[in-house]
């Protein structure tokens, strides 16, 4: 039963993520560079709850596995600042590659 509850709830992350960086992409056009970790840590958001409060459910929870939620949104910030800095950084390169009087237009 537990290896059932286990791997449905996989499946819904997945469905989550999927669904996530759908409507972030599709319905409020956010670029999927950015889209992506955020549909990633809605998975795992879902993923933790549904572990937690089905999966595992008659299991005794520490405070260092609550712990672990905290660290997980700490390090959420950082991901997205780097994730948008490197996507900027690219796009930066890009256009001065598009730019760059060497190259012929014909």
């Amino acid at each position: 039963m537990l290896w059932l509850k286990f791997n449905t709830v996989g499946a819904l992350g997945a469905g989550v993520q999927a669904a996530a960086l759908w409507l972030l992409m599709k319905v409020f056009r956010v670029h999927y560079l950015i889209a992506t970790p955020i549909a990633v840590e809605a998975a795992i958001l879902h993923n933790f709850a549904w572990h937690f409060h089905w999966t595992f459910n008659n299991q005794r929870w520490t405070f260092a596995d609550q712990g672990s939620v905290r660290m997980d949104f700490t390090n959420v910030a950082p991901l997205l600042l780097e994730t948008a800095a490197g996507s900027a950084h690219s796009a930066g390169s890009n256009l001065a590659r598009a730019l760059s009087p060497s190259r012929k237009i014909c």
